[in-house]
């Protein structure tokens, strides 16, 4: 989870986003692990990164290496 959350902190930082935009955060993958670790700690890993939501799809998202497991990641500015 603490890896999932040092990818999201990284791809806002990518994206010029400031510390304090609210997000939302969108993911995938393949790995039983990744998902496990998504329905057990997602509450966490949103209070972490500020997402408004967590949503099992990212299209269009860019792919990371998890601690070994794949994920990709998509994230944008939350409205207001």
């Amino acid at each position: 989870a603490r890896e999932i959350v040092k990818l999201v902190q990284a791809a806002r930082r990518e994206a010029g986003l400031d510390v304090s935009d609210r997000i939302v955060l969108r993911w995938s993958s393949p790995s039983a692990h990744v998902t496990e670790v998504m329905a057990r700690h997602g509450e966490w890993i949103a209070g972490e990164v500020l997402a408004v939501s967590l949503e099992p799809a990212a299209p269009g998202g860019e792919p990371h290496d998890a601690a070994g497991e794949p994920i990709t990641l998509a994230i944008g500015r939350a409205l207001s």
